[in-house]
């Protein structure tokens, strides 16, 4: 069979490290100059650079090149663990940094890999560690549950060390160990606190999907604490933005048209607890066009805490995840793993509130 010409940009490369042609700090050819060496095109020579940077042999570092890690560092169980993760790590406070810091403990790196919320990006990713040469994977992935579960499957029966972090993954034959925030209890907590301190009593759920795992988790935790103080549940009031329409039609997310439903009820919620922050500043900017005065009118609350909800013109309060500490946890449950000890299947974390303006005090007196 005829190997793909990225193949060839790709092992001509790798040999060239391998033997000190280049080596640390060095800049490897830029992808035209491997698109004119080799006559193909920009995809193939992206590919090439793409599969060494995912092995952890060199940095592609945006306006400065292919940057070689250090060829002579080992790869194995004393090298390189892959995080693979929905986001870049501004989204998700200190949970990179601190996996790098953890990681380097054990004379690890950790390589991350961005999957920008794409399932198939994800996917593809963790196939391609069944073949590549890492220590271990510590992986954030976008659903969790009960989604594509092949690939995770192939990964232990093939004896990778893994662990999750923010979502559980359950699989036929037992889950992977997870690390992640308490999310039913933090949002337990969070609504209690709209209750008996801030005294609403009509209180909204709005999440993008239910095929979340955490949205789910934190909708039970709501409800939880409408029952346990006496609230009944009103379904009229929880809504999921980006619902399908059908499998190939998503419905297109409208926080305008909630925000005027919900409004136009006889009885109005005071407050509405969403499901992460970035659910909550759509139905804030929602709300600034509609005029409906955030908190006078509708008191909002969130979760996660990034860094642009103190920012804002009305501060978000919200739940904050306590993420280096479950990038810490992760590191050393991947590390325990490896040496063959037994780890526990499930790690959780409590979630700290920040309160901000974005709430309104209710007075029933």
């Amino acid at each position: 069979m005829a190997e793909h010409l990225y193949q060839t940009i790709y092992n001509d490369l790798l040999e060239q490290i391998e033997s000190g042609e280049y080596t640390e700090n060095d800049k490897l050819p830029t992808e035209h100059e491997l698109m004119r060496q080799y006559g193909v095109s920009r995809v193939t020579a992206m590919t090439a650079l793409n599969m060494l940077r995912d092995q952890g042999l060199i940095m592609r570092i945006p306006r400065v090149g292919s940057i070689v890690r250090g060829a002579t560092s080992p790869i194995g169980a004393h090298g390189n663990i892959q995080f693979v993760t929905i986001s870049a790590s501004n989204t998700i406070p200190g949970l990179y940094e601190a996996i790098c810091d953890e990681a380097a403990k054990f004379g690890w790196s950790a390589v991350m890999y961005n999957t920008h919320h794409s399932i198939e990006a994800e996917r593809e990713c963790l196939r391609s560690i069944l073949s590549r040469r890492v220590a271990g994977v510590i992986c954030y992935p976008l659903n969790g549950e009960f989604g594509y579960l092949s690939v995770f499957e192939q990964l232990k029966n093939a004896g990778v060390p893994l662990v999750t972090v923010d979502k559980r993954v359950w699989l036929p034959h037992g889950s992977i160990p997870c690390v992640t925030t308490d999310n039913l209890r933090a949002t337990y907590e969070l609504t209690s606190w709209l209750i008996e301190k801030m005294g609403h009593r009509r209180i909204a759920y709005c999440c993008a999907l239910f095929t979340q795992a955490n949205a789910r988790y934190r909708f039970k935790g709501y409800v939880a604490s409408l029952s346990d103080h006496g609230i009944e549940y009103d379904p009229a009031l929880t809504d999921e933005m980006e619902r399908p329409v059908m499998p190939y039609r998503p419905l297109k997310p409208d926080y305008r048209n909630y925000l005027t439903y919900l409004m136009s009820l006889s009885e109005p919620p005071t407050a509405v607890v969403c499901e992460c922050d970035y659910v909550a500043l759509a139905l804030m900017k929602s709300a600034r066009e509609l005029g409906i005065s955030i908190p006078d009118q509708l008191s909002v609350v969130g979760f996660d805490n990034v860094d642009i909800c103190e920012m804002l013109d009305v501060p978000l309060t919200t739940m904050e995840q306590n993420f280096p500490e479950i990038g810490r946890a992760a590191v050393n449950m991947l590390h325990a793993l490896i040496k063959g000890e037994p780890v526990e299947p499930l790690r959780l974390f409590d979630a700290r509130l920040i309160e901000r303006s974005s709430v309104k005090k209710i007075d029933r007196s």
